[in-house]
């Protein structure tokens, strides 16, 4: 019994992230059609995946996979939070972000950036450990090193990062 109430408390904490991550998509969406007139699948490509198919997946994981599905859910917040903030850096950019980051906390009662820690907390935690352990922790944050413009960690985590990623690839 407890496994199952933890998948379902789970699965209602995904639920409730993956009304945000539609509502981003459809935002996203919205903004493209105004800027280009049509959306093409390479734009479709670049935002998320519908929420439908992190749901599917979900249901389907056995074990701690389901705790997978959510924490992917979590790192795309993470990621796109960071996002966010470097283009709020730009003026053309920065009022529609905050009207829609506005928006999204009224729609659903959580701030978008609360939720969006995955990446932060699993860095922290890789940083002062000292060594990544799983390929799940790898994953999560070897993205950072690809955006040189990311604001989830400070410049002196991500230096300590890189090496830990060359660690764990030699390691593995």
């Amino acid at each position: 019994m407890p496994l199952t109430t933890n998948k379902e408390a789970a699965r209602k904490d995904l639920l409730r992230l993956l009304e945000g991550l539609e509502h981003y998509r459809s935002w996203a969406i919205s903004a493209i059609e105004q800027e280009r007139g049509k959306v093409t699948q390479e734009d479709l490509n670049q935002i998320v995946v519908p929420s439908s198919f992190f749901l599917e997946a979900f249901d389907n994981a056995k074990g701690k996979s389901a705790n997978f599905i959510l924490n992917e859910v979590r790192q795309w917040y993470s990621h796109t939070a960071s996002d966010f903030r470097q283009l709020s850096a730009n003026p053309a950019y920065a009022v529609e972000i905050e009207r829609y980051l506005k928006r999204f906390k009224e729609d659903f009662g959580y701030d978008f950036f609360a939720a969006s820690n995955f990446a932060e907390m699993t860095a922290k935690k890789v940083v002062a450990r000292g060594k990544i352990t799983t390929e799940q922790e790898y994953e999560a944050l070897v993205e950072l090193e690809k955006d040189p413009l990311q604001s989830i960690v400070s410049s002196e985590d991500m230096a300590k990062l890189v090496k830990l990623f060359r660690d764990f690839e030699e390691s593995s």
